[in-house]
């Protein structure tokens, strides 16, 4: 079964990462990701996405359909695809064989190795999440080593196999990709979707944030405290609440835009009145807090941006009024 490893980085960039997955007899493919064509766009990306998504999550979706027409090509029945943050845990090629055994007997479009939603039965936020946006499925242990899982986000480590890359490249070619490629592959109802148990690959970028979905930890003050809390394994909060998930111009809108937008309508709907002074105090407040991340110069347009949505809604009922 070939291996193929997703990445936009230079080939020395990864040579680590390489040496390192060839402790575990892994000699990957690898799938540059950059350089997409226009062509791309049209075939792949909702025209309306293309300009408002964000680009790290539109690059990404290009990548994986990249690899997946290179599968489809290929004599291969079933392929694993790597994306260039993955850790593998150390009994990875022992759980692998157990699992591959128990897939045989096993209807499949992907086995997921590695993904966010945590263990089978365990609680957790994304679970909750997945939930509410009506993307979960109903959990089942279908043997020793595979589950199907109620949530698997991300794209980091999974098995696919070419009739799964054939399905999920005709879904696009009649629904284009309008979100991020995990939550798209979620929306496709008849996808036949398992996971290896437990999880045997992670990913760095949740972990570190190094990652070309979160584009901005602004404000540094908050974040970093979220940084010391952990929601799933290797997945700190402050990913979930700086992964991007919209764009306006060069500025990725992420949970933190949103929740300083809330908080201007708040104020604005129970203040008795709002004036220049009230104007003044939430403008110090929000300078007081973005000390950090304009002393390291980090997120300018960021700062600037989310202040806007903490300030206009305010101002607005200040003219109103």
């Amino acid at each position: 079964m070939k291996t193929y490893f997703i990445t936009i980085k230079s080939f020395e960039e990864i040579e680590n990462k390489l040496l390192y997955l060839r402790n575990f007899n892994i000699d990957p493919l690898i799938i540059y990701g950059r350089n997409h064509s226009e062509e791309s766009f049209e075939n792949y990306i909702d025209p309306y996405y293309k300009n408002i998504g964000p680009k790290g999550s539109i690059g990404c979706s290009l990548s994986h359909i990249k690899t997946w027409n290179k599968i489809i090509e290929q004599e291969d029945e079933y392929s694993i695809i790597f994306e260039d943050d993955v850790v593998l845990e150390d009994n990875y090629n022992d759980i692998l064989k157990k699992a591959l055994d128990d897939l045989k007997n096993i209807d499949f479009d992907i086995c997921y190795l590695g993904y966010i939603g945590g263990e089978y039965q365990e609680q957790n936020i994304f679970k909750i999440i997945g939930k509410m946006l009506g993307i979960s499925r109903d959990e089942k242990l279908l043997t020793e080593n595979i589950i199907i899982p109620k949530v698997s986000l991300a794209t980091h480590a999974y098995i696919i196999s070419k009739k799964g890359a054939l399905k999920i490249l005709d879904k696009i070619k009649k629904n284009k990709i309008n979100h991020h490629i995990d939550y798209y592959l979620h929306s496709i109802k008849d996808l036949k979707c398992v996971a290896c148990h437990p999880r045997i690959v992670f990913q760095t970028s949740t972990d570190t944030m190094k990652s070309e979905n979160v584009k901005a930890s602004h404000p540094i003050l908050l974040t970093s405290l979220l940084n010391n809390v952990y929601i799933d394994k290797m997945v700190r909060a402050n990913y979930l609440t700086c992964v991007s998930f919209a764009r306006i111009g060069p500025v990725d809108i992420n949970i933190i835009s949103v929740i300083f937008l809330f908080i201007g309508m708040i104020l604005s709907i129970t203040l008795k009145k709002v004036d220049v002074n009230v104007i003044k105090k939430v403008t110090l407040f929000y300078i007081l807090l973005s000390i950090p991340d304009i002393y390291y110069l980090n997120y300018l347009e960021t700062i600037i941006f989310n202040y806007v949505l903490l300030i206009t809604p305010l101002l607005t009922r200040s003219f109103l009024s």
